[in-house]
């Protein structure tokens, strides 16, 4: 595959050696073979073993249920498995566990994102845009990927004048990186 493509020599030889395990045994018998389960669920995943890999994340989920990228990436093994309506139903129930949650700079971004990018999440665009608002103000690294994100909430929201003024901004865009 293209990713295994990428890595060098040594990462290459260790990724075949964990898709060799993946398709010769089941999951109980993996998880013995992983002491880290994040590296399982992607492994279940690199081998399209959607079922697998969806319960990995769910047990991800229940040991951090605050980190957005496990809720996306199993909502990802949902639309490999079941189509758009499941992926959007499952961006739906992360986005209801985690809005009114105190979540980091990096996660309330990937929240942000994974409803923006997703038509039909939510009906309260204005929760979205207003987090959107809050990781903007926060994030004066990132301000250009943070003020892009932040434009499609607007977008969503129907404030399309102000998410076309703030894409249009030229001088805060280069100022800001």
């Amino acid at each position: 595959s293209r990713t295994v493509e990428l890595l060098n020599q040594e990462e290459r030889q260790h990724a075949f050696s964990i898709l060799a395990l993946v398709m010769e045994r089941d999951l109980v018998e993996l998880a013995t073979s992983f002491p880290n389960l994040k590296e399982l669920a992607d492994a279940l995943v690199a081998s399209e073993q959607w079922d697998n890999a969806i319960e990995c994340y769910n047990q991800l989920i229940k040991m951090r249920p605050s980190k957005v990228s496990l809720h996306f990436q199993r909502a990802l093994c949902e639309f490999k498995q079941n189509g758009v309506a499941a992926y959007r139903e499952r961006c739906r129930e992360s986005y209801q566990l985690l809005a009114d949650r105190n979540l980091s700079d990096p996660d309330k971004r990937a929240l942000v994102w994974m409803v923006c990018m997703t038509s039909g999440v939510v009906e309260d665009t204005r929760r979205v845009t207003e987090l959107a608002r809050e990781m903007a103000a926060a994030e004066l690294d990132r301000a250009n990927f943070s003020r892009w994100v932040l434009a499609w909430a607007l977008f969503r929201q129907g404030e399309t004048k102000e998410a076309l003024d703030l894409l249009s901004d030229r001088d805060n865009l280069e100022a800001s990186g």
